[in-house]
C-alpha cells in the first residue's frame, strides 16, 4: 500500500488512512515543536458534512471528529491494513 493522493480518495464513508498536515496557524503558534504532518488512522468522509472525520472506530457509538475543523488538511490517503489473522 503506497500513499495516494488525497483528489483520489473514496467519498462514500469508506474508512482510509490519511497523511494531514496542521493548517491552523494558532495550532503551530501554540506548539511549535508539534510535528507539521501526521498519520491520521481510520478516517471516513462525511457527505452530510463535507468534511473528512475521525476517531470513531465505531460509527455508530463513537463521536467523530472534523479534521478540517480541527485545523488539520489531509493531502493523502492510503486504504486500511489487512487485520491480523489468530
Amino acid at each position: 500500500m503506497e500513499w495516494q493522493p488525497i483528489e483520489s480518495a473514496p467519498l462514500d464513508e469508506t474508512s482510509v488512512d490519511l497523511w494531514v498536515i496542521v493548517t491552523d496557524e494558532q495550532l503551530r503558534k501554540n506548539n511549535p515543536n508539534a510535528p507539521r504532518g501526521t498519520r491520521a488512522t481510520n478516517c471516513w468522509y462525511c457527505p452530510e458534512q463535507k468534511s473528512w472525520l475521525y476517531g470513531g472506530a465505531d460509527k455508530a457509538f463513537d463521536e467523530p471528529e472534523d479534521l478540517i475543523a480541527f485545523g488539520l488538511t489531509p493531502t493523502h490517503w492510503m486504504p486500511l491494513p489487512e487485520p491480523p489473522k489468530a
